[in-house]
Formats: C-alpha cells, structure tokens, sequence
C-alpha cells in the first residue's frame, strides 16, 4: 500500500497524498473527509480514490450514520456515486434511520443516481424505519420524474410508510399536482386512508392546496369523506384558513353544516380560529349560525370567548 501510493505521488500529491490519507484514515472529521473523496473521485486518475477506498474512507460515518455514498446521493454527485460503488463501497448500507442510498437520491430527484443504484440492484421498495419507500419519498418531495421510472419499474405505488400515508397521499399534502395527476392516471387509489383517515383529498384541504383539491373534486373523490376525528375537507380547511378551498367545496355541494366529533361546523371552526373571510362566505351561503357544538358553543359564543371581534360583530348582525 505505502509503494503504490509513492508510485502515485510523483504524479500529483508529490509529498501530500500519503499524509492526507493517514491524517483521514485516523479522522472523524466527516466533512473534509467527504470532500477529499470528491476532489479524488474529480481527478482522471482513479488510482488515488481507490487508495483512498482501500484505507477506509468510503466506510466512514458521521454522527447520524451516513456514509459518504449517502451524502454523495443527496448532493448528486454521481462521478463520486460511480467511483464509490465501483471500488466495492456497499449499496445497501443504510443510515441510523435506515436511509438508504436510493433514499436520499430519490428524495432530491438525482434520476441518474437512482437508475445507477437500482442497476446495482438495490431495492426499488426499499424502507427506511418511518416505512418511507423510495417512491414515498419521491412523491413526498415532488420529484415527478423518479415517481414516473420508480413506476415504470414495478415500484409500489400503494406503498405505506408507518403513519399509512401512499405516494397520492403525500403528494396531495404537499401540493405536488402534477404527481398526483399522475398517480390518478396509474389507478393509485384515490380513496386511500392513512392511519388517522385522511384521504388524498382531506389532506390537500387540510393544507389548502387549492389546484389538487380542484382536480380530486373533478376526478370524483368524496368531499364528505371523514377523518378519524370526523372532519371532512370543509371542515379542514374552514379551521385553516383556506378560503379557495372552501369555495370549491362548498360550489361542488358539500354540506356546509357538517359536524365533527365535537360537533364543530365549518361556521364554528372558523370563527373560533379567527378566518372572517371564510365566516362571511360561509353565511352568504346559508350555513346555520346557531349550530352548537358538543359544549353547547354557538360560533358567535367562540367567536366570543377567543376575542374576534370583527366575526362577533358580523355574526350579531347576522344571526
């Protein structure tokens, strides 16, 4: 090892690169040592990053359990993925959460990365300890082109991570329209529940992603459907504020009086959190004022109690 690397060092680390992997070899020091291995895996000649691999660097670690390899897919870098892989560092070596490097790829949208790993025959479903598979974590992070070849090569698409939630679900939470468009397109299930009975489309209300809520409404999803706690997307996005939201359900024919399991109406959601816009558009539209919830409050009584002023007048007026 130390005359093959003195055979290198006349070509460009003359006195350094012994030093250097000494120094790294016996360093905790995750972040230059990430670097070294980028600046080698740069360089034409790879006889100096498999000096390096041989020493060890590709198996460090930082506090989190991340190898460089995991790194290398976050950042998509895959000259160094390619080197990494090609001087024997594991695929399927996972991090303190589980994440792997397909992972981290997938979730960044790096598509040459997470080609190359799965031509390396790492799992396409892989899990991490949340159960967040690749195409999960794709969808979650609106990476439209790794969801569409994760699919393309048989990837769950109906994967559940621990809290339940599927690729449609996460992508309708996070606003990802395209993906979720897409996902209606390959029959993925757009009445999925997770774990707490959100749908697709509760959980777009929920967030108020308007344009997704719009597009499940036209795609024939339930606005009545319930979560465990009995809220419906009017209820959601009444409590949250999200007045677009409330429009296309209410023009779509949600009931407007709906009650959760406290037997909360959107009426009351709203004023108890303050959203007068949604209050007023809710009683043009003839939503019941009196309504009292399972404590025997009215929307003008929380309105009242939480210190809305504007709602407590508008509500007097109009009660």
């Amino acid at each position: 090892m130390r005359s093959h690397i003195s055979e290198l060092e006349e070509k460009l680390f003359p006195y350094e690169f012994p030093e250097k992997i000494n120094k790294y070899s016996n360093s905790k020091d995750f972040e230059s040592i990430y670097k070294f291995l980028e600046e080698l895996s740069a360089k034409e000649d790879q006889n100096y990053f498999k000096a390096a691999i041989r020493a060890g660097l590709g198996m460090k670690i930082d506090t989190n359990g991340i190898f460089p390899l995991h790194k290398a897919c976050e950042k998509g870098n895959f000259g160094l993925v390619k080197s990494l892989l090609q001087c024997g560092c594991p695929p399927f070596y996972v991090n303190n959460n589980g994440d792997s490097g397909l992972v981290f790829a997938s979730a960044n949208g790096h598509l040459d990365i997470v080609k190359y790993l799965i031509s390396y025959g790492v799992n396409k479903d892989i899990k991490n300890k949340q159960g967040i598979s690749p195409i999960n974590c794709a969808s979650a992070y609106g990476q439209f082109e790794v969801v569409k070849y994760l699919h393309s090569i048989g990837a769950n698409i109906e994967s559940q991570d621990n809290n339940g939630s599927t690729p449609i679900i996460l992508a309708s939470a996070h606003g990802h329209l395209e993906i979720v468009k897409y996902l209606i397109s390959i029959g993925a299930n757009k009445e999925t529940k997770d774990n707490f009975g959100c749908t697709p489309i509760i959980s777009a209300s929920a967030r108020g992603h308007s344009k997704i809520v719009e597009f499940l409404v036209s795609s024939g999803a339930n606005i009545e459907e319930r979560s465990n706690l009995g809220d419906t997307p009017l209820l959601l996005s009444s409590f949250k504020g999200h007045l677009e939201v409330v429009r296309i359900l209410i023009s779509n024919g949600s009931n407007k009086d709906v009650q959760d399991n406290s037997g909360c109406t959107p009426l009351y959601l709203a004023a108890s959190s303050g959203h007068f816009e949604i209050v007023e558009f809710l009683c043009l539209h003839g939503a019941n004022t009196d309504i009292k919830n399972n404590s025997n409050l009215t929307p003008l009584s929380i309105a009242l109690n939480h210190g809305h002023t504007q709602i407590v007048n508008y509500l007097n007026q109009h009660h």
